[in-house]
């Protein structure tokens, strides 16, 4: 970092001012309060679509997780729909992920990219 800023400020001009705001980047990073404020700016800023079908799938698995709902009652079962009439499985079985951990964060990660590209 320190080798790449002088090398910027011998350059010259705008390079020097360019590594120094990511100095100034690298030490606000620590700061909580700029943390949670990048945090919702980011929810903020993504499509409505996608925001709400993060937001879906990651209260449906903290739910199930908690289990304040069971996971039996949001699987896709087509004879509980049509007998039934459970219509909600139509749409709850997208928005499970199975268990808190790792796995989920890479689904949130994914899900997240992917829906931005479309």
């Amino acid at each position: 970092l320190t080798l790449s800023l002088c090398k910027a400020r011998a350059r010259g001009g705008r390079e020097g001012t360019v590594a120094s705001a990511r100095v100034e980047d690298f030490r606000s990073a620590g700061n909580p309060a700029t943390m949670a404020q990048s945090l919702e700016e980011w929810y903020k800023e993504m499509p409505v679509v996608t925001r709400t079908y993060l937001t879906l799938a990651f209260l449906t698995t903290v739910l199930c997780s908690l289990e304040i709902i069971s996971p039996f009652t949001v699987y896709f079962n087509l004879k509980l729909i049509t007998q039934k009439m459970q219509l909600w499985r139509l749409v709850s079985n997208f928005f499970f992920f199975g268990n808190l951990g790792l796995d989920f964060l890479f689904h949130m990660f994914f899900l997240t990219r992917c829906c931005r590209l479309l």
